[in-house]
């Protein structure tokens, strides 16, 4: 119905307008104080975003009279925000609410279809943006959690070394103690002898 139509795109924009406030919170820079949001510089964070912006302001053909979501009322705003003039999706609807169901759900380009086309390659689970990014960095993590172990075990045997010349010192440090009370008896044996002649 012409209400769920319009309900699902007030969804569409606030989840869209969601996104955007998270990107931005991200990828933020403070002059100020150096401090930098999570995914600041993130080409992907980059490319996620241009890629949404171009989905929605694309056109579509094989729809019937609505080929874009600017007729039917959403459009990005100078930041970036999605708005939805509400007055265009009526007028469209009493002009057409076949084409507006069309545009949505046609097999080929609908907007449904595009939309899962365009999820499916940044975040899908096939070598999409984001979990092309994610496998790198867990790769990164496993190079570094290797380098820490070779790291740990250079210090260990290290480490291990280090006891072994401080147990040597001890030894010899005993054995020159025990040789120095042996002279030091020797003399005072040699001495008491030579005083008693």
């Amino acid at each position: 119905t012409n209400t769920n139509i319009e309900r699902n795109l007030q969804l569409f924009v606030d989840q869209y307008n969601k996104i955007k406030e998270k990107i931005e919170k991200e990828t933020s820079f403070d002059p100020v104080t150096q401090a930098t949001g999570l995914l600041f510089g993130s080409g992907e964070v980059l490319r996620v975003e241009q890629s949404l912006s171009r989905f929605i302001t694309s056109r579509s053909t094989g729809s019937g009279s609505i080929q874009s979501l600017e007729q039917l009322g959403l459009s990005l705003d100078k930041e970036g925000k999605m708005q939805f003039d509400k007055s265009k999706l009526t007028r469209a609807l009493e002009r057409s609410t076949t084409d507006v169901q069309t545009f949505f759900t046609n097999s080929e380009n609908g907007f449904s279809v595009r939309a899962k086309r365009l999820l499916d390659s940044l975040v899908g689970v096939n070598n999409s943006v984001l979990v092309s990014r994610s496998n790198a960095l867990q790769k990164q993590i496993e190079l570094s959690n290797q380098r820490i172990e070779g790291m740990n075990v250079r210090l260990d045997n290290e480490r291990n070394r280090l006891l072994r010349q401080f147990y040597s010192m001890e030894e010899s440090i005993s054995r020159i103690r025990s040789q120095s009370s042996v002279i030091t008896n020797l003399q005072a044996l040699a001495l008491s002898s030579w005083q008693g002649n």
